[in-house]
């Protein structure tokens, strides 16, 4: 954890609550309490689920679908291998 008054140590944070107060805007501009906290939940929906991140080349929803389809593929053909492997050595 960093020190106080120290946000150098914890650049990721800085970064992220930065960008993050510049998308939702100033709390002000709310009428209400509940309208900002609504603005909060629909901002964080939308950098979990459809912001494109960099790192991943997409959204995180689209990265995860990835990700499980791929496990799916390996796991097919680790599969298909095995078949095989045993049928070679059953016809031996």
């Amino acid at each position: 954890m960093s020190e106080k008054a120290r946000p150098w140590q914890n650049g990721h944070k800085e970064s992220f609550y930065s960008g993050f107060k510049l998308e939702l805007g100033h709390p002000e501009c709310y009428s209400t309490l509940g309208e900002l906290i609504e603005a909060i939940a629909q901002q964080i929906y939308y950098y979990n689920n459809q912001r494109i991140h960099t790192a991943l080349k997409g959204p995180p929803t689209i990265f995860a679908q990835r990700i499980a389809f791929q496990k799916l593929i390996n796991k097919v053909e680790f599969n298909n291998l095995l078949i095989r492997e045993v049928a070679k050595t059953q016809s031996v």
